[in-house]
C-alpha cells in the first residue's frame, strides 16, 4: 500500500542529483531509492514523517 503526500518544500531535480546523489542515467519515472536517499528527500521535502511506516 502506499500514501501519496505533498513536500512541504520543493525539490529540485538539481538538488536531487547533487545532493541526494541520485544518478542523471536512471529513468526518472520509476527507480529504487536506497534508504539514506529516501530518507534524504524526506528531511528535505519536509515531510511529517509520522506518517512513514517501516
Amino acid at each position: 500500500m502506499t500514501y501519496n503526500d505533498a513536500f512541504n518544500r520543493r525539490i529540485t531535480r538539481n538538488e536531487l542529483i547533487e545532493q541526494v546523489g541520485l544518478s542523471t542515467d536512471n529513468y526518472w519515472g520509476f527507480f529504487e531509492l536506497t534508504d539514506e536517499q529516501f530518507n534524504n528527500i524526506i528531511s528535505r521535502g519536509k515531510i511529517n514523517e509520522s506518517i512513514i511506516i517501516d
